[in-house]
């Protein structure tokens, strides 16, 4: 049995692939629940509006739209931005661009032999260093 503290209560529980116990878990899809339902009846809403709105906590809503549950609308491009460069986003943590650029420098960094101990993050550098 594989035991786990709920990362939202603390509560002690059987994990079973999910973060949080079964209490919080149905708190959450509650809390979405009441988002969707609200978007779907007032596609315009900003992110203030929704919280006010639903009772959502404003990071809940923003952890929805990051993990593409639900996808921002317009009044929400300040709050909803990729981590990376900034831009607005729909859902999700970065934007197609930056996406498609990890993904390529991935794609790269994995053709190119191995010299020891090889970080990512260092390749980057390097690569924005010698393009500056």
């Amino acid at each position: 049995m594989n035991l786990r503290n709920c990362s939202r209560c603390g509560k002690l529980y059987v994990f079973s692939g999910q973060q949080l116990c079964p209490d919080c878990f149905k708190e959450q899809e509650d809390d979405f629940e009441k988002v969707r339902a609200y978007l779907q009846e007032h596609p315009g809403a900003n992110l203030e509006q929704v919280h006010q709105a639903t009772g959502v906590d404003r990071s809940t809503i923003l952890h929805f739209m990051r993990t593409g549950r639900l996808t921002a609308r317009e009044g929400f491009a300040k709050e909803l931005c990729c981590e990376r460069c900034g831009r607005p986003l729909a859902s999700g943590r970065l934007c197609t661009e930056c996406r498609s650029e990890l993904s390529r420098r991935l794609k790269d960094a994995s053709h190119e032999p191995a010299r020891g101990r090889v970080y990512l993050v260092d390749r980057i550098m390097d690569k924005r260093r010698q393009e500056s």
